[in-house]
């Protein structure tokens, strides 16, 4: 199961990585963003800086983090990944479409 979580995580951090280098720079999404979810860098908490820098290291150390502190944070793979890949759009300012291409 673990290993499951981790390649699904894999998939889902290549992917977005992919479609943010696309042609026409716009990413299809599940879940569009809005305007209160993009935050600067500086306005991230401490836990937030740390899943960032992690996920800067790669899949493993992340998904090792969030194993290793689900206890004290209470933090879900699927859903770090899906934050991260909002976070990373907003940083590079990539648009993010609602399935129906609203």
């Amino acid at each position: 199961m673990n290993r499951t979580i981790t390649l699904t995580a894999l998939a889902l951090l290549c992917s977005a990585s992919f479609c943010a280098r696309a042609g026409d720079g716009a990413v299809v999404a599940a879940a569009s963003t809005g305007a209160a979810e993009c935050r600067p860098a500086e306005g991230l908490t401490r836990v937030e800086r740390q899943l960032v820098d992690k996920a800067a290291q790669g899949i493993r150390p992340l998904v090792q983090f969030i194993h290793r502190t689900r206890m004290i944070y209470q933090l879900d793979v699927m859903e770090t990944v899906a934050w991260l890949d909002r976070q990373r759009a907003c940083s590079t300012g990539v648009a993010h479409l609602a399935p129906n291409g609203d």
